[in-house]
């Protein structure tokens, strides 16, 4: 039976369009105790169990100052275009993207925020015009992801308050953490520490005895932890997961890999290290064991991901986690590409009655609750990374480090992509992706990689024994200014502005400091208290940062440090109303105290 029930939130029709067979639906509308905030909430059930059928819940918002999205991944377009790969929709399951959905203005107003409380199995959110007059919006449960249920209920809440885009994030990133099945784990104090990576500097051809003087000297520059990425479980020296899977160490390239991780420990670094959790190559015998419980690929792969709703397959993975820390004594896991598990566009899946259970979202934590329960009773602030494409509620139970996505010497994408995730990671560590630059860059140039993702970890993928003595004197200036001021860059509260010019003006806040950083030549519009501290970082190539101040701020004694460390003047200023000019040259950074 089709049916088309109605429920009116906030003046809009919210509807519900389904096949619902045997199921009887419940939708309602609740306004919450604060005016703009409403959950429609949906409940169907049948008097046996059944499998559930799609259900889409979809609306017609006015298009009344509203300009811009912001998803998961929308990235670098936020426009409402219907283009190609504008990501006006996306599908969201555990460990792909998350069911939230904001329209703002140009000012970054929210117009409305919308969100599934199901974070777990497929979920299909979003909108686009028509007329150009309403957005016509969706949330869309994929039933055959939740399998057969007598019973499925979800809430839809949506947001209208006028406030800003990324107040309205964050509180979407409480109403998930507040949720049982979603509370986020303990953020050791480890995860918040720079650290040195080897993946840029060395790709597959590891050399521990390099990789230990580099661990020595990157000590020394303000890094407390050290990533082995891909290569360590290989022979071969070029690209490829063909023969993933075993996670043996190749004694070729580390003949002695407990004696290693136990020297770089000696220097007081933790040490991690790279899995592609689900790969299994061809050439692995793991495959011969798995072969059937892999999820199906493209023709001529050279490898799959493991299927996580089968038993066997997160017994494996489980036990292998377990047995490599029981054995090398390392810190923590970069658990890469659990966000790759599932099924390829326009690949069908296939049933199999040794599954335990339907969704690959479901499979995923099942996984992961058994992964973490081993490895937490082994050492309870074992490190996890997670990547970006897999940062949603429900991971924030496992990981405790998220990074951006992969984009090296790309300082755009590096802050565009940390503050991304930030928006709704809560107090989940955001990390940035390796950050590396050239010999012959000018010294501003290479600190410019570290002050796009200024308000992430840093993770430094150079050799230090390669560094010019002015990068390393930069490389050290700016480890210590993070390290000074994690408790506002990490800690603060975040106002990511200007979303749909990809934030050019950022600001963290504290009890003790406001930290703004400048990523192009505008105006900070202020209209506060300023804190004991006011530091401004200089992020773009001009050589003076501007402050529109709606009240004077009067005398101020201002400190500028270059991006090498050398203090360049102190002066004391007056900050009237109006507009004010202040020289930092690029790359420096200014404090400005009563």
């Amino acid at each position: 039976m089709s049916v088309t029930p109605t429920v009116k939130c906030n003046g809009m029709d919210i509807k519900l369009q389904a096949e619902l067979g045997p199921f009887a639906a419940e939708l309602t509308c609740e306004q919450l105790a604060e005016a703009g905030l409403f959950e429609v909430r949906l409940k169907v059930s049948a008097d046996a169990p059944a499998p559930l059928p799609k259900l889409s819940l979809t609306w017609d918002l006015p298009s009344v100052d509203l300009h811009y999205k912001w998803n998961s991944r929308c990235f670098q377009n936020r426009a409402l275009d219907a283009g190609t790969g504008t990501e006006n929709f996306i599908q969201c399951r555990a460990n792909s993207s998350m069911p939230v959905y904001s329209l703002y203005n140009l000012d970054g107003i929210n117009a409305c925020t919308w969100a599934l409380s199901d974070a777990v199995h497929d979920t299909d959110l979003g909108g686009s015009y028509g007329n150009g007059k309403v957005y016509g919006s969706r949330a869309v449960i994929v039933g055959a992801s939740v399998g057969t249920v007598a019973e499925y209920a979800v809430t839809l809440r949506f947001d209208f308050r006028r406030i800003p885009y990324y107040a309205a994030l964050k509180d979407v990133s409480s109403w998930w953490a507040s949720m049982a099945e979603y509370k986020p784990c303990t953020i050791p104090d480890a995860a918040r520490m720079p650290l040195l990576s080897s993946w840029y500097s060395y790709n597959l051809n590891i050399d521990p005895d390099d990789l230990e003087k580099q661990c020595a000297l990157a000590k020394e520059l303000g890094m407390d932890t050290v990533i082995l990425d891909d290569g360590w479980q290989t022979d071969q020296k070029d690209f490829g997961y063909q023969n993933n899977g075993d996670w043996e160490v190749s004694t070729n390239k580390l003949p002695d890999f407990a004696g290693h991780v136990q020297r770089v420990q000696a220097m007081g670094m933790k040490y991690m290290v790279w899995f592609s959790v689900p790969f299994v190559g061809v050439e692995s015998k793991a495959y011969q064991r798995f072969k059937d419980m892999l999820l199906p690929g493209r023709e001529g792969a050279r490898w799959f991901s493991l299927d996580p709703r089968f038993a066997e397959t997160r017994e494996y993975l489980a036990d292998t986690y377990e047995k490599f820390i029981l054995r090398y004594g390392i810190d923590g896991f970069k658990m890469d590409f659990i966000g790759s598990i599932g099924l390829g566009k326009g690949i069908e899946d296939k049933a199999d009655d040794r599954r335990d259970c339907p969704s690959i979202g479901e499979g995923v934590c099942k996984l992961l609750d058994d992964v973490m329960a081993r490895l937490r009773a082994i050492n309870p602030d074992v490190l996890i990374e997670f990547r970006q494409a897999y940062n949603g509620p429900a991971m924030r139970k496992y990981g405790n480090m998220f990074r951006a996505v992969d984009c090296p010497n790309s300082i755009g994408d590096n802050r565009v992509r940390t503050l991304d995730v930030r928006l709704l990671c809560g107090e989940t560590v955001v990390h940035a992706d390796p950050i590396t630059w050239h010999d012959d860059e000018p010294d501003h140039s290479a600190a410019m990689q570290i002050i796009h993702a200024l308000f992430s970890v840093p993770q430094i993928s150079r050799k230090m024994t390669e560094l010019t003595e002015s990068h390393r004197r930069m490389l050290k200036q700016q480890m210590a200014f993070v390290r000074e001021h994690a408790d506002v860059l990490l800690d603060g509260e975040l106002r990511p502005l200007y979303p749909h010019m990809l934030y050019p003006l950022v600001l963290a806040r504290n009890e003790c400091k406001l930290l703004a950083a400048f990523y192009a030549p505008m105006p900070l519009k202020l209209d506060e208290e300023i804190p004991e501290q006011f530091i401004l970082v200089n992020g773009a190539y001009d050589s003076e940062l501007l402050l529109d101040l709606a009240r004077p701020l009067g005398p101020m004694q201002m400190k500028v440090t270059s991006c090498t460390g050398e203090v360049l003047s102190e002066t004391q200023v007056n900050l009237e109303a109006g507009m004010n000019r202040l020289a930092v040259p690029p790359a420096a950074h200014a404090v400005l105290r009563r």
